[in-house]
């Protein structure tokens, strides 16, 4: 996909004659962080990039899409596009025929992806970018009718920016969650990129802007199975477009607020240096994004090589779920806190428990979109293999992540006596353990069809495949849109 003819060399004219965002410091001082990740960022080309991560971007981009149509049926979402939606505007509601504003359709769009756990990542971030960006791209490109080129540009800014964030903060403080946090500032870099077409300045006021703007999330929202958490990535989402809107708009910020404020606030071990690693003098020399993740399993990633262990012992060794006495695992801390036995009828709440999803991966021999039902969640057999599962932090697992993956050991002992064992550390669509462009373009299809049916689903899909080739977004917003009008086929 080439950059459009002038794009680059017109970017700072439009800015022109009008205030620039306060970001500068004393003649001679040291750039701020801010100043030198938005410098990269605004050298960002899509016409320059290497094709693996431009197929890398436009998996993340088609991914998330995907999975925000997926979670956008439940309820509680259907019910929020029509609280929010109300008005006109150029940008698409997911799961909705009209058109809305680009600040509704980010909020709306961006409560569904959590709403099933089946997000890309970043784990060396821990976290998630795409959620927080790709809701934002999608909607000021349909609004302002850019071209894909412009899409992608800003995408890869945003998620390099939110990546080295998120990696320089040693992992968040323990009450906080990462999403609508770090994720915010990508996605204030993504909105910056585009209001002001690349312009290195107004990238930086975002970014501080977004520093001193972005939510600490309670974590303990997620394991309860709240609703919060779907708000998270949403408000973080609007953060970043707000904050990049008000730096394209003239707005001040404090230089040096990501490393003064938002990093020593939010970060457990922030570290500076990990911020610039991988930092050329006016570009990226290495890219975050080229080591993200996709999950193939609906549920939170630190259970995955739980699942993972579950379902190659179940295949390898054919016993049943009765024929199970106990199950034993070892997990480094973050996947061990997951630990929760009782969950009512939360199926978030299931997607965070280790022993739910292991139950219920031993019971069905599989793990997908109908795992946790509520006829399944109230199923008594899947109680009492839940209870059946003895969860320990060790320790001596916990350097394993997230630089070589998500160690877990787990021993299955079943009534005629046989221990069968499983150390797992990786899961298919981990960046050690890629997944092919096919098994992603089929997880997507799974998830549109679930949505809108499978007429639908592959229109979208074709089209979302087009706009990733340099394709018009007016094909894709109306395959969206035709998508919500029809009823599901099938």
């Amino acid at each position: 996909m080439a950059e459009p003819a002038g794009t680059r060399a017109d970017r700072s004219d439009s800015l022109a004659g009008r205030p620039q965002a306060g970001v500068g410091q004393p003649q001679g001082s040291a750039p701020t962080a801010a100043q030198r990740l938005a410098r990269a960022a605004a050298a960002t080309s899509w016409a320059d990039l290497p094709p693996t991560l431009r197929e890398r971007a436009v998996d993340v981009f088609i991914d998330t899409l995907a999975v925000m149509a997926a979670g956008s049926d439940r309820p509680a979402q259907v019910s929020l596009q029509g609280l929010l939606g109300a008005g006109s505007g150029g940008a698409s509601l997911i799961g909705r025929a009209e058109p809305v504003s680009a600040a509704v359709a980010v909020v709306v769009n961006g409560s569904n992806p959590t709403v099933y756990q089946i997000d890309e990542g970043q784990r060396l971030s821990r976290g998630h970018p795409g959620i927080h960006i790709v809701p934002v791209v999608l909607a000021l490109t349909e609004e302002r009718g850019l071209p894909a080129a412009d899409c992608f540009s800003a995408l890869v800014a945003g998620y390099e920016v939110a990546a080295r964030v998120g990696q320089s903060l040693g992992g968040a403080k323990p009450d906080i969650h990462p999403h609508g946090n770090w994720g915010a500032i990508g996605a204030a870099v993504a909105s910056a990129w585009l209001l002001s077409r690349g312009d290195a300045q107004v990238i930086a006021s975002a970014i501080e802007l977004a520093s001193s703007l972005a939510l600490a999330p309670d974590r303990a929202a997620l394991k309860a199975g709240h609703g919060t958490h779907h708000l998270m990535a949403a408000l973080g989402a609007e953060a970043g477009l707000i904050s990049g809107s008000a730096a394209a708009a003239g707005f001040s910020a404090t230089p040096g607020c990501l490393e003064r404020f938002f990093g020593p606030r939010s970060g457990l071990a922030f570290d500076p240096a990990v911020l610039l690693a991988g930092l050329g003098p006016e570009r990226w020399s290495e890219y975050r994004l080229a080591s993200s993740y996709f999950k193939f399993w609906p549920a939170c990633a630190h259970t995955h090589t739980c699942i993972n262990a579950a379902l190659a012992l179940r295949q390898e060794f054919g016993f049943a779920a009765e024929e199970v006495e106990r199950i034993d695992i070892r997990a480094f801390a973050a996947a061990a806190s997951l630990d929760r036995t009782e969950v009512g009828d939360n199926d978030l709440a299931a997607r965070y428990s280790i022993p739910y999803v292991v139950a219920a991966a031993l019971s069905q021999g599989r793990f997908d979109l109908e795992s946790f039902t509520s006829a399944r969640l109230a199923d008594p057999e899947l109680g009492r293999l839940v209870e059946r599962v003895e969860l320990r932090h060790d320790p001596a697992l916990d350097a394993g992540y997230p630089e070589q993956g998500r160690p877990i050991v787990m021993e299955i002992t079943l009534h005629d006596g046989r221990r069968l064992t499983r150390a797992v550390a990786l899961s298919y669509g981990d960046d050690e353990l890629p997944a092919s462009r096919g098994d992603l373009r089929r997880k997507a299809l799974r998830l549109l069809t679930h949505r809108f049916g499978p007429v639908a689903a592959e229109r979208a899909l074709a089209a979302a495949e087009a706009f990733g080739g340099g394709g018009p977004i007016q094909d894709l917003s109306a395959a969206l849109r035709a998508a919500a009008r029809e009823e599901k086929d099938v």
